[in-house]
Parts: structure tokens; C-alpha cells; sequence
């Protein structure tokens, strides 16, 4: 987690997953990120992207991969 001003924030996450030999699958690396921006004191504005180093990647021995994503989010309080 990184501030780099009082309204502005970076977080990013890396993760490592060994070998899965028993479920077939890889071993991985997975870094996430998100930048939020607080352009005044009730507005909160996000951006997070999930899954970036790989398109996709599966986690347990099923089809179905855990795809890249990004999203956005705004908070308003009042």
C-alpha cells in the first residue's frame, strides 16, 4: 500500500502459487492493482485490475480459469 498524496493511493498485490500436481495445474504468479483518487472529501474514485500478468489461469482442477479483469468503482458519502 502506497500513498503518494493524501488523495491519491496505490495498492498492488503479488501472489505465488506452486505446482498443483494433484489438481493439474501450474505454478503462477497473479498481480493485482488498484489506483483510488479522492478528488474531494465525499468522492472516491477506483480503478483495480485483477489477474494482470496472464490472460487467464485456472485455480482448482475444474474448466474454468480465472480470467484478467478490471473494474471501476465510485463511492459517494453524504
Amino acid at each position: 500500500y502506497l500513498d503518494i498524496t493524501d488523495d491519491v493511493e496505490l495498492n498492488c498485490a503479488l501472489y505465488y502459487v506452486d505446482e498443483l500436481p494433484n489438481a493439474g495445474i501450474d505454478g503462477y504468479v497473479r498481480l493485482d492493482m488498484g489506483l483510488t483518487v479522492r478528488p474531494c472529501p465525499n468522492l472516491e474514485i477506483s480503478v483495480w485490475g485483477q489477474n494482470l500478468l496472464d490472460s487467464a489461469h485456472p485455480e482448482t482442477n475444474s474448466e474454468v480459469e480465472v480470467q484478467r479483469s478490471v473494474y471501476g468503482q465510485i463511492t459517494f458519502r453524504f
